[in-house]
């Protein structure tokens, strides 16, 4: 079961997708809003990231069972 804050950042991060995705669709979509919905979901991406790798457990990520 993934922590709570987790499944927020991914849910987060799927509704950024599917808000970019509408918007290209849309012929009157700003570029500017495009953009910004995009920079929003890399970083979201990357605090995913983040909380992933601390999630890992601290030998694997030492290299001790490498």
């Amino acid at each position: 079961m993934k922590p709570d804050h987790i499944a927020d950042l991914e849910r987060r991060y799927q509704t950024l997708k599917d808000e970019i995705a509408k918007a290209l669709t849309n012929t009157s979509s700003d570029d500017l809003m495009i953009i910004d919905l995009k920079r929003r979901m890399l970083h979201l991406r990357d605090e995913l990231a983040l909380e992933l790798e601390r999630l890992r457990p601290k030998a694997i990520t030492h290299g001790i069972y490498s």
